[in-house]
């Protein structure tokens, strides 16, 4: 099993490879005071390790650094993983769960509908069949009318039933009260719940929708080139010498551009 190397390993070996230069010096200094008990040798074999530890230092910080970037390399392809396996069916998924909200509007906008249709079916029938509009006069309608009333104030909706009253419902205010509730919930980030303001027409909708994540293949076709500010240039007909030079730019293989 290889061994990985670390920053706590890299900072041992300098450690290692400064005491024993300074120990070089140390002698150095001891000769230059005039000690004769240092010896040449003493000198050139504490130089040597001198130099062997910092080798090993050197050694040490570059395997510390690749264990590092083998980390940061496992850590990337972790990510690609994780997008890649999220992008395979985010499109087909959202759809659905979209289709399915579309269904239950559209549920809850019928009944609505029915309803104040029924509402509106109700109200002519009493008019029809005579019944008097509602007046201050009564709380609750008269018998021979059936307890029935309506509110002459309005075109279509206010009915009433005995003690129970009736009116149209907009169903458009409870959906948008429904939205707002689900923006107020814990963890909801507004400002990307809400980030195009493109009116999208119903018929791209779902097709949008499952456009999203999709890869896009980029044409292989063409000559590439960097240009002098870095960036990367794709045309259908190659530059001469001449326009490479003159605009500072460099021919690309399609390894070089794809990796």
């Amino acid at each position: 099993m290889a061994v990985e190397y670390t920053d706590a390993d890299v900072r041992a070996a300098d450690v290692e490879a400064a005491e024993a230069q300074a120990l070089v010096a140390s002698l150095e200094e001891a000769v230059m005071s005039g000690d004769e008990s240092v010896t040449h040798e003493q000198i050139t074999a504490q130089e040597s390790l001198g130099r062997f530890a910092k080798l090993r230092a050197e050694f040490t910080r570059k395997k510390a650094a690749q264990a590092t970037e083998a980390r940061r390399q496992e850590q990337l392809t972790k990510i690609r993983t994780e997008m890649e396996e999220c992008a395979g069916d985010s499109g087909e998924r959202f759809g659905a769960l979209l289709l399915d909200v579309e269904n239950a509007v559209t549920t809850f906008v019928e009944a609505v509908q029915t309803r104040n249709d029924d509402i509106a079916d109700w109200r002519k029938r009493m008019i029809d069949l005579g019944v008097p509009a509602k007046t201050s006069a009564n709380i609750v309608p008269p018998a021979e009318h059936g307890r029935l009333s309506y509110n002459p104030q309005t075109s279509v909706g206010d009915i009433q039933a005995g003690e129970r009253e009736m009116s149209l419902v907009a169903s458009g205010g409870y959906i948008q009260r429904v939205l707002m509730k689900v923006l107020e919930k814990p963890g909801f980030k507004r400002e990307q719940i809400f980030t195009q303001t493109t009116a999208l027409s119903a018929g791209a909708l779902y097709e949008d929708l499952a456009a999203i994540d999709t890869s896009e293949a980029i044409s292989r076709e063409g000559h590439f080139y960097r240009g002098a500010g870095g960036s990367i240039i794709h045309v259908d007909k190659p530059y001469t010498a001449e326009e490479i030079k003159r605009h500072g730019m460099q021919k690309l293989t399609l390894a070089q551009v794809f990796g």
